[in-house]
């Protein structure tokens, strides 16, 4: 994170929230059945927590945002 000058605190937990709330895209993109099994839940309603799908919308236009300004485009 530092080479990539990305501010704020990063850890390595950050990147695997990304990383399913990506792949998941507002429910257009990998089933939460799927990546509920990526990341070991025992059960839907546990990912559907953890990926906070109520609040995914914003989360996925900011992260594309970033992608589309160059902000993380290196790292994608």
């Amino acid at each position: 994170m530092k080479r990539a000058n990305l501010p704020g605190k990063w850890e390595l937990h950050k990147f695997r929230k990304t990383g399913a709330t990506l792949h998941y895209a507002g429910g257009k993109g990998v089933p939460l059945a799927t990546i509920s099994q990526w990341l070991g839940h025992s059960s839907l309603q546990m990912t559907e927590i953890y990926l906070d799908v109520k609040s995914t919308a914003p989360a996925q236009e900011h992260i594309q945002h970033m992608i589309g300004a160059g902000a993380l485009a290196a790292h994608v």
